[in-house]
């Protein structure tokens, strides 16, 4: 017999590596729920999957470059996510 609670999980190491993780499972989510026949509201739900894995990824780049973010709560995540979008604005494709 099988027992669950005896299972270990394994630990991320980084946040940023968590981040990306959380992301790419989302992304994945929403093209899988997309692709399922006869779902219902999978427009919506797509798209608020797609717009998580968005916010994860984005949280995972300005976790690895910007060290000092570090002690922020989700209540700045807006404020930083404008600031690294004006940063680094000459380097998006148009």
């Amino acid at each position: 017999m099988y027992n669950y609670f005896s299972m270990k999980k394994k630990r991320i190491s980084g946040i940023a590596d968590a981040f990306i993780k959380n992301a790419e499972t989302s992304a994945t989510a929403a093209v899988e729920l997309f692709n399922r026949p006869g779902a219902t509201n999978k427009y919506q739900l797509s798209g608020n999957l797609l717009l998580n894995a968005w916010r994860l990824a984005l949280k995972a780049y300005n976790h690895k470059h910007n060290k000092q973010s570090d002690t922020s709560d989700d209540s700045d995540s807006l404020h930083s996510i404008q600031n690294l979008y004006l940063k680094h604005k000459s380097k998006l494709p148009t």
